[in-house]
């Protein structure tokens, strides 16, 4: 991937970034009790790139005892804007006590691996908690440092039986009623549409660990603000009747000012979003996140996504795709 860092950084810079202090070792309980993994690669790769570290790592793991009960891979807790999902409940109910971080590219760029308490909360870890953390030019260095450590008395193993291979962890999301169209009637209510958050990568958790936004800030925010001016821009356009979210109203306010539509995308790997929204006579899925734009009906459940499949990897051609379909609708009514 291109415009983002792939260089080690120092541990003070991690850190930083990450809002967490140092510890000396990782948890004393990290062999005796479950752990989560996030992991952290670019958007646009491909697991061909990244899955023999996975694996080589779980592997390790196991070696040692580390139980890591759950990988969870971060590009699949953003489906929504602004929002980050919450863990799976089969998985709270197995009371995980610690995480473990593990950002990497590819084999030929650094590996980061940090260890840390888990705070039962979606931002996965709080402000100024105590982490042990490396990034090395290859994941070998970091686990030999880590096996040395695991050998000293101070780490007591009780986790005998832990998996060799990773097992993978998404949210539970649903999608609504779908309705393979779009609203005749838009011409009459008005559609909001939400900017987005340029603070939203600055979080705890997921926004700050997701691989762009920790390794060029500046771009990401960048990138945010480029589809808000996007998205003012669509809310000028008088023959469109979409306008932007007023943050200080509820939706029932909204609603009583003559909105009935919002505007939003939903963002998964193809592969899953397929699953999630039936559409026949598409084409098969490939490996890849898309973005599917769809207006929500704020009366009731139904989700409107067109009558023609739209999906697409980049966010503003996903986003022009659907504008299309409406703007037909629109004509339509005004003809």
């Amino acid at each position: 991937m291109t415009g983002f860092q792939t260089s080690a950084q120092s541990i003070d810079e991690l850190l930083s970034r990450l809002e967490l202090n140092q510890a000396l070792y990782p948890p004393e309980d990290i062999l005796s009790s479950k752990s989560i993994v996030l992991l952290s690669v670019p958007e646009d790769s491909k697991s061909s790139e990244w899955q023999i570290l996975v694996d080589e790592l779980q592997l390790f793991f196991s070696s040692v005892g580390l139980d890591a009960i759950a990988w969870l891979d971060l590009r699949d807790y953003q489906s929504l804007q602004n929002q980050v999902e919450g863990l799976p409940e089969s998985l709270t109910q197995r009371n995980p006590k610690n995480i473990v971080l593990f950002q990497i590219k590819d084999e030929e760029s650094p590996a980061l691996l940090a260890i840390g308490p888990y705070n039962n909360k979606t931002s996965f870890w709080n402000k100024g908690d105590a982490f042990w953390i490396r990034q090395s030019v290859s994941l070998e260095g970091i686990t030999n440092e880590l096996s040395t450590l695991f050998k000293t008395d101070q780490f007591y193993r009780d986790n005998l039986l832990v998996n060799e291979s990773p097992e993978y962890f998404s949210p539970e999301m649903t999608f609504g009623l779908t309705a393979k169209s779009i609203p005749p009637r838009i011409l009459e209510f008005k559609t909001y549409v939400d900017l987005f958050d340029i603070t939203y990568p600055d979080q705890l958790g997921v926004p700050s660990f997701t691989y762009e936004s920790f390794n060029d800030l500046a771009q990401t925010k960048q990138d945010l603000l480029e589809k808000n001016y996007r998205l003012e821009a669509i809310s000028v356009d008088s023959t469109n009747n979409i306008f932007l979210r007023d943050r200080t109203k509820t939706v029932q306010q909204l609603r009583r000012d003559g909105f009935q539509y919002e505007l939003k995308y939903i963002r998964a790997k193809e592969e899953v979003l397929n699953t999630l929204i039936p559409f026949e006579g598409r084409p098969a899925p490939q490996e890849r996140i898309v973005y599917k734009f769809f207006l929500d009906d704020l009366r009731n459940n139904n989700n409107y996504i067109g009558k023609t499949w739209d999906a697409h990897p980049d966010w503003n051609m996903a986003l022009t795709n659907f504008l299309i379909q409406m703007e037909e609708i629109l004509k339509s009514k005004t003809n």
